[in-house]
């Protein structure tokens, strides 16, 4: 059985042929240390979804048994939802992983759900899916730095333009909200589109009425 233990903090590690990327997380209002550009994807897709409200990466060294052996054992992911809080683990293809690799996961997954936590696992199928993770990187990445002024400003026009609305006549419209604070409405999924569809200047924009709940920052403007 696991052998619960507090978590030790987990010093950052540099291997031959491995080197870190350090995301910058605005959910978190901090730099993400990631082991790979893999896990960096990951980070993207925990900025869109609108449940996380923070994550860190290799969130503590927790000792796990192993065939009756401890082992020490750092999830990838610490993510702390509105509804829960679990942990995530990232790998290329868990399909290709050793025996001992598979073993370890398991009594990993086995301590933490004595601690009513949960370990999930994601692969580069399930956090790199075509163009929407491209489509998500490019708006993430070109949202940056939106104040409270140009949301304002954004969310009022948004308010008084007749859609669906193509992408390139919105950034083109004279006077028109920032080219950063459409993207950053498209990232916050106050503008929508079909995000399996490549955005481009021809792709047709909508406001998203179905309920879904907004960002604090765009429902205080």
């Amino acid at each position: 059985m696991p052998i619960l233990d507090a978590p030790r903090e987990c010093p950052i590690k540099s291997h031959y042929g491995k080197h870190s990327v350090y995301f910058p997380s605005q959910k978190n209002q901090t730099q993400i240390v990631c082991d790979s550009t893999l896990e960096a994807d990951y980070c993207v897709l925990l900025e869109f979804e609108p449940t996380v409200e923070r994550y860190q990466s290799r969130p503590g060294i927790f000792k796990i048994s192993v065939d009756e052996r401890i082992h020490d054992y750092t999830p990838d992911f610490l993510v702390e939802t509105t509804e829960l809080v679990y942990y995530t683990e990232i790998k290329l293809d868990f399909t290709k992983l050793s025996a001992r690799v598979n073993a370890k996961l398991q009594a990993a997954s086995c301590y933490f759900n004595q601690l009513g936590r949960l370990l999930r696992f994601a692969d580069e199928n399930s956090i790199r899916r075509g163009e929407y993770l491209r489509n998500l990187k490019y708006l993430y990445l070109h949202s940056f730095n939106v104040g409270a002024d140009e949301r304002g400003d954004c969310a009022r026009q948004l308010e008084a333009l007749t859609l669906p609305i193509r992408l390139g006549d919105l950034l083109t419209k004279q006077n028109g909200p920032s080219t950063r604070s459409i993207y950053k409405a498209i990232f916050d999924q106050v503008l929508i589109f079909d995000l399996r569809q490549r955005l481009t200047i021809n792709t047709q924009l909508e406001v998203r009425n179905d309920g879904h709940q907004h960002s604090e920052s765009w429902c205080s403007v």
